[in-house]
């Protein structure tokens, strides 16, 4: 393992343990985040959804559901291409509460049907 691909590694570990310890991401931390996502490989999709998941959870937190909606489609799109459905799942489910957040409710059912399919075929 080269040392550029322990930094982000460690670093997306890092931030996703911040975010499961509730340890708040402040501007800095963001653009942290961002700063390692532009060192991600292409073909890390897990760490590039993981980091996004971040900015997401981040987001949330703030209320800024627009922004966390936008964070939620790019990790659903890196878990996707990784084949990581439980991942992706995870990340429906915050769809369906910004969907509900915003009053969609049509959106939050779609939403719920997608999470019930990445279900069935996670491992």
């Amino acid at each position: 393992v080269d040392q550029s691909s322990l930094d982000y590694r460690l670093a997306t570990f890092r931030f996703v343990k911040a975010i499961y310890e509730d340890q708040p991401v402040d501007e800095a931390g963001l653009d942290q985040v961002y700063r390692t996502l532009a060192r991600v490989p292409v073909a890390a999709s897990v760490e590039a959804g993981l980091l996004h998941h971040v900015t997401l959870d981040v987001y949330l937190r703030q209320g800024q559901w627009a922004a966390a909606g936008e964070a939620a489609q790019r990790a659903l799109f890196y878990f996707e291409r990784a084949g990581a459905n439980g991942l992706a799942f995870y990340v429906q489910l915050y769809l369906i509460v910004i969907d509900l957040a915003v009053g969609d409710v049509d959106a939050a059912g779609e939403a719920v049907a997608r999470a019930a399919r990445l279900k069935r075929q996670a491992p």
